[in-house]
């Protein structure tokens, strides 16, 4: 994965799952190339949103969290699945507005930003459920080519 601070992020993760007792995969052959660095901050808030809400999904019980990421010639993909016990239906239309949680008062803007952030990217998030698994798929477009700024135009 060529996206140094998501992989520092992952990291971070595996050892954060292994001081609550979870089992935290990151699927074989998961690659990002280069050119997702530009968007970096943008995954490295998703992922991170994704994978914490996993970990608090299981409520201190083992369980559970696999991240998968990929591209393809119309973007790239990231999944989160983990083995708790899914959204509450009372969220499932609403999961994505801010303050929206089912952990209590103050809570409920991380995932709203992140979707914020990956609409204003003209990607997507949206969740399911796996057989046992809830899973929160992300998706966003090639980036544009990056383009130096335009000269700006002199007149007299």
């Amino acid at each position: 994965m060529q996206v140094p601070r998501l992989v520092a992020l992952l990291v971070g993760k595996r050892e954060r799952a292994q001081e609550l007792g979870i089992d935290f995969q990151i699927t074989e052959g998961s690659h990002l190339g280069p050119h997702w660095e530009r968007h970096a901050d943008t995954l490295v808030s998703a992922v991170g949103n994704l994978t914490e809400n996993a970990f608090e999904a299981l409520a201190g019980q083992p369980g559970l969290v696999t991240v998968t990421l990929g591209e393809d010639p119309d973007g790239m993909q990231v999944e989160v699945e983990d083995s708790g016990p899914g959204v509450p239906s009372a969220l499932h239309d609403t999961l994505f507005n801010r303050g929206a949680s089912s952990k209590g008062e103050g809570r409920g803007y991380g995932l709203h930003g992140v979707y914020s952030r990956v609409q204003g990217l003209g990607g997507s998030l949206r969740h399911t459920r796996r057989g046992p698994l809830t899973v929160f798929q992300l998706s966003l477009p090639q980036p544009l080519p990056h383009r130096p700024p335009e000269p700006a135009e002199v007149t007299a």
